[in-house]
């Protein structure tokens, strides 16, 4: 059950993630990472980890990629 729980958070931050990037070009990045930032906690908070070792590697990616601005 907790498998299929991350697949699904997984396969709705992939589609979200490609609708943010193609967005990107139309609002401000700051407006952009607001939202990714809300939506990565919310997602890990889902998922019930509280440490970077029990992330799914799209969430990882997505979550380093918000930090780096």
């Amino acid at each position: 059950a907790a498998a299929a729980r991350a697949r699904e958070i997984r396969d709705r931050l992939h589609r979200w993630a490609l609708d943010w990037v193609a967005r990107l070009e139309r609002t401000s990045l700051a407006e952009h990472l607001d939202e990714a930032s809300t939506l990565l906690r919310a997602a890990r908070a889902e998922l019930g980890t509280s440490t970077d070792d029990n992330l799914p590697a799209e969430l990882l990616l997505v979550e380093a990629a918000t930090r780096q601005t």
